[in-house]
Parts: C-alpha cells; structure tokens; sequence
C-alpha cells in the first residue's frame, strides 16, 4: 500500500491512472449491461427546461429505425466513475503541488505541538453540528422559495438559494466554533492552531490555489467529456450528478462559486482546525465526513422510516434537495483532503465552491424570467 500514497509523485501518478481505468471500466460495464452486451441501440436523449438539462437514453433493438413503435426511456447512470472522478480531483491536486509552479500553494505552518486535543470539545462540536445540520436541512426543506431573489446576476431557479442558505448558516456555526477554539487555547495554552489553517498566505499562493482549483474541475470535465464520448455515460450517483453544461452557464459559474466561497472558507477552518493524530489519518476523515453530514442523513432517513410505517404526509420533503445527502459528504471529503495535501483551507474552500456549482447549473436550470439563451460561442463549438 506504500506504493499507492499521495505523498510521492509515483503514488500520484499509480493513484491517477487507477481511477482512470475505474472511470473508463465502469463505464464500459455499464455500457455493456444496457445496451444488453449491444443487442439493444442506446441513444442518449436531452431534455432542455430554461437551461436544466435532464439526460436520458432512448432504448431500442439493434436494427429498428424511427418507422418502429417500440422504445421506452432510461435515465442515465454513473455511480462508481462519479466516485473515481473524486479521487482522481484528489490525486491530481497532490501531483499538481510538487510541480514548482504550485510548491507555494502548500502552507508552511503547521499545528502547534504545545496543544493537546481536546477530545470533549471535538465531540461536543459534532454533536451540536449534527443537531443544527438537521435542523437547518429541516427548516430548507420547508421554505417557499419562489420570492427569493432571482435576476440577471443570480439567474438560476430561485430553488437554487437552498444551497448558500444551508451553506451560510453552517458557515456562521464555523465561525463561531472557531473563536471558541481560539479563545478556548489562547487562554489555555497561550497558543492556537489558527496560524496551522494558513488563512494568511500571500496574495501570489492564494492566486495560484484558486487557479489549482480551476485546472481540477478542468480536469474533472474532461474526464466527463472522455466518459461520455466512449460509452454514454455521464458522473451520477442517485439525484446527485455532474453532468456536461453549456458553454453560456460557464461564463455565471464564477459569481455563484464566489457566492458560496466564504461559507466554505469558515467550514473548512472549523473543521480542520483539530485534526486527530491519535488515529489514523482515514479513520480522522470518515469520522469527520460523517460527523459533518450525519444531521442530513438522519433528517432524510427519518423520512424513509415514516413513509415505510405508513405514513400519509412527508415528514421533510426532500423534493429538491436529495442531492445533498450526497454533495454535503463530498464536500467535506474534499475540504480535509485538500488541506492535507496543502496545509491550507484557500484550495478546498474554491474546489468545492467550483465542483458544487457545476453540479447545480444543469440541473436547476435559469428562472423563467431571467433565461439566457445560447450565444455564438455554444452554437460555433455546438456545446
């Protein structure tokens, strides 16, 4: 296993190409399961609402035309690629730090050793991050969202606004865990482990971590592009996915992720503030993934449980926000591994503002009244 590590530029590059045979052969596989080992021809179908797109496959026999009534439509799959597209962002950002151009990206202060962990305060900060993660997902679930704002800044469907909102109010809890930890261990210890977070790396490496960020999701879709062109398939998992978008959304990704970048900023200080070193380091990730994402499952199991008992009304309706059962554990995955990989929260809080941004795009779609629609540079690349 000490070959497949991403402290070496050799672990990087063996971790890279596994998740790109991963992503290539589960494609491939689910390629060949539905299109029946290709007795049945598969052609993929875009459904266009005000700039959503929902894609799905039109499935008939290998050999009828358009003058056949048969067919029936699928939608498309792509759960093991969408997790190996994960680990290649990952592997790519450990690569990409060791090249000189990007060695300033990774921080050079480090946790102070004159401060033990805490373990009461650590559980005692998940425990009330469980409760406020269900209840804000609660209070989401249950918001009229149609007089939210919408206008040619923010252009989306205004049910989009779920997102920063559950975002902001975990980013406020953050920020206040934060200067308790701080006041908590300046007092104590004389000491913190703010400085270890390096929030106050120069202009020039907070630069170069944004662009970091940008040339991942740029790695991201092209690997989305690849998958599609060979087999079809596009990176979803359940009613979370990240699917190809057109050429005018890219030109608003940047005040959206922007929008939600100081949330993820002040999450990912609070959560990498206390990094165990009592356990192993995967053991200190799944912990704080799920510790972090827990309030969310429970609230949506407990909606399974009911309607399994028979329930006739939807405890929290999860109609629009299913995706967050899945995007809320990325997320988090993604913010402590990229601060292990750079000993700092500037790269993690802009990935994850990028990747989540380019997973709402397709799928939310523009309100009625602020649609953009297509430009010279989507018709001329037909993107």
């Amino acid at each position: 296993m000490k070959k497949l590590t991403l402290k070496t530029k050799e672990g990087c590059w063996r971790l890279l190409a596994i998740f790109i045979v991963i992503i290539l052969l589960s494609g491939f596989v689910a390629r060949m399961i539905s299109s029946s080992g290709g007795s049945v021809k598969i052609s993929r179908v875009t459904y266009d609402s005000r700039g959503a797109t929902a894609n799905a496959d039109l499935y008939y026999p290998a050999g009828t035309s358009d003058k056949d009534s048969l067919p029936a439509v699928l939608v498309a799959h792509g759960g093991i690629a969408m997790l190996a597209m994960v680990g290649l962002v990952i592997s790519a950002a450990a690569l990409l730090v060791k090249n000189k151009f990007f060695v300033p990206c990774i921080g050079s202060n480090k946790p102070s050793p004159s401060i033990p962990f805490n373990k009461k305060r650590y559980w005692l900060f998940n425990g009330i991050t469980v409760v406020v993660a269900f209840a804000t997902m609660y209070y989401i679930n249950g918001m009229n969202t149609r007089e939210l704002l919408c206008n040619k800044i923010f252009p989306l469907s205004t049910s989009w606004w779920m997102t920063p909102i559950y975002l902001a109010v975990l980013g406020v809890m953050s920020g206040v865990f934060l200067v308790v930890e701080h006041a908590s261990d300046k007092k104590r210890f004389g000491a913190s482990n703010m400085a270890s977070l390096n929030f106050n790396q120069k202009v020039p490496a907070i630069i170069k971590n944004i662009f970091l960020s940008i040339i991942l999701v740029t790695i991201a879709y092209a690997s989305l592009m690849v998958l599609e062109y060979l087999f079809n398939e596009d990176y979803r998992f359940w009613m979370a996915s990240f699917q190809e978008m057109r050429a005018e959304h890219w030109s608003k990704v940047w005040i959206h992720a922007l929008f939600m970048f100081p949330s993820f900023l002040l999450i990912g200080a609070s959560v990498n503030y206390s990094v165990r070193t009592d356990i192993p380091e995967w053991k200190d990730t799944l912990i704080t993934v799920v510790m972090n994402s827990l309030g969310v499952w429970l609230l949506c199991a407990i909606n399974f449980i009911l309607l399994k008992a028979g329930a006739t009304s939807i405890f929290s309706d999860f109609k629009l926000t299913y995706g967050f059962v899945f995007f809320v554990p990325l997320t988090l995955y993604l913010t402590r591994k990229c601060y292990k990989i750079t000993h700092n929260i500037w790269l993690g809080a802009a990935l994850c503002s990028l990747m989540l941004t380019w997973a709402l795009f397709p799928s939310q779609g523009y309100h009625s009244f602020s649609y953009m629609g297509q430009t010279w540079i989507g018709n001329f690349f037909n993107i």
